[in-house]
């Protein structure tokens, strides 16, 4: 979810910073913030385990339909609803351009993905 954020932001205001743990893709990006919720909800035996996994988005897609997409979902999604007219193709077009480099026609982008791979018992 950086690479096109990073592209955005170069056209781009930065949204306003989210407090710790708020809902979003990044709320659980501390282990020992995971560990107190199920430790608090019960569950023994937590194991948080980082996990590099590809992350692959819009197989069989071409370029400009998976940069639609994630102009829509994501971090820079209200960046990019809230910017003025002018800039909505030039942020597209720096999204496309710092994606190229990620992306094969038949696969669709292909990023390395961080994770946690978390296990517990109730």
């Amino acid at each position: 979810m950086t690479v096109p954020a990073q592209a955005a932001l170069e056209l781009l205001p930065a949204p306003p910073e989210m407090p710790p743990h708020a809902p979003g893709p990044f709320a659980f990006a501390e282990p020992d913030y995971v560990h107190s919720i199920l430790s608090r909800s019960g569950f023994s035996g937590i194991s948080i385990t980082p996990l590099s996994h590809d992350l692959v988005f819009g197989a069989g897609l071409p370029l400009s339909e998976i940069v639609e997409h994630l102009v829509k979902i994501g971090p820079i999604a209200q960046m990019v609803r809230e910017a003025p007219d002018a800039l909505q193709q030039p942020v597209r077009e720096r999204v496309a351009t710092a994606l190229t480099p990620f992306f094969t026609a038949n696969g669709g982008i292909n990023l390395e993905g961080q994770f946690w791979q978390v296990t517990a018992n109730a």
